[in-house]
């Protein structure tokens, strides 16, 4: 947060003085930038025209119209100050042009996604200020190099509220990141609610004591879905994590009858303690093992409307499994060679 009030103060001095504005004052910086003589000035509500099928670009402009004490008018698909246009010759699915000149703002671009990137560099160009301020008169052409751009929040090891959430996707737009590794599930706690079986929230939601209280929470469905779709909002994949087959401790501490028979004399509490020695795994002989877990995927992805579900797979000690009756009949079957290749 330090680094992003460094550059918000940057910005306000660079628009404050007239200075020249330089490609890597962008972050990240654009492909191309020209910038010319002169400024565009901003001091009263202006009018915001885009497809009328794009609602969130232009929901986008609104709330940046809305972050420098502007406001925003609606008037459809025709002239107006911010003017947000379909252009199909416009490279790259999330490619853009900006331009700022003295009939105003236009973003181009060749979908909605490239749209909602331009007002993130309004956003960016207009950091900490307030109207009355201006913009640089400018052409900014600009596509990513990478298109898997993403963060990953730990929400399983310590909680946070679903607002904190959305204020750092907040973050994640305004730096073009587009995916959101959201990790869920570890030894610490289960987050996801499945209706399908509450206990893995109310039991594995809520293993620390009161001086860990911090820690402590699962989601709510309605949580989720406002998550995702003020992710989709701003062109931000969700991925959640269910990490097994290891790390499962908070899952096993609602499900016990997922241990190994020869691992129940180490119950799931042990890792609570903070030393983890990855005993807590699950029984892959165990066959009610495994409609129980197409069940939490089938109601994750529902819930999420996700294409990808990462499910970890690491730190795994393998020779429990050698050690079971039940996982070495499995193996066997399968017939597996080495305990490791069922954990990959």
């Amino acid at each position: 947060m330090k680094a992003l009030r460094l550059s918000s103060l940057i910005f306000t001095v660079l628009l404050a003085s007239g200075g020249t504005l330089f490609a890597a004052d962008l972050i990240p910086a654009p492909l191309k930038m020209q910038q010319k003589a002169g400024r565009y000035e901003i001091s009263g509500p202006l009018k915001v025209s885009g497809p009328a099928d794009w609602v969130n670009a232009r929901e986008a402009a609104g709330g940046w119209l809305e972050e420098i004490g502007s406001a925003a008018a609606a008037s459809g698909e025709g002239e107006a100050d911010i003017r947000i246009r379909l252009n199909p010759e416009v490279i790259g699915d999330e490619g853009y042009l900006l331009t700022v000149d003295a009939a105003g703002i236009e973003i181009s671009a060749a979908t909605q996604a490239g749209a909602v990137y331009g007002v993130q560099t309004l956003r960016m160009l207009t950091a900490g200020g307030s109207i009355p301020c201006d913009l640089p008169l400018i052409a900014i052409e600009d596509r990513p190099r990478f298109s898997f751009r993403g963060v990953m929040l730990d929400s399983a090891r310590h909680f946070q509220p679903a607002e904190a959430v959305m204020r750092l996707l907040d973050q994640m737009a305004l730096h073009k990141m587009n995916k959101f590794h959201w990790h869920l599930v570890d030894n610490n706690g289960w987050r996801i609610p499945v209706a399908s079986y509450p206990e893995l929230t109310e039991v594995g939601g809520f293993l620390y004591d009161t001086l860990e209280r911090e820690r402590n929470g699962a989601y709510t469905p309605e949580e989720i879905r406002a998550v995702v779709a003020y992710a989709e909002a701003r062109n931000i994949e969700v991925i959640p994590e269910i990490d097994i087959p290891g790390h499962s401790a908070a899952l096993l501490e609602a499900f016990p009858e997922f241990l190994c028979p020869t691992n129940r004399d180490r119950p799931p509490v042990s890792q609570r303690s903070g030393n983890h020695d990855y005993h807590e795994i699950l029984c892959v002989g165990n066959p009610g093992l495994y409609p129980f877990l197409e069940t939490v995927f089938r109601e994750t992805v529902e819930l999420f409307g996700c294409r990808t579900i990462h499910i970890g797979g690491d730190e795994v000690e393998e020779g429990i499994w050698g050690e079971c009756p039940l996982c070495s009949v499995k193996m066997k079957s399968e017939e597996k060679e080495r305990e490791y290749l069922m954990q990959r």
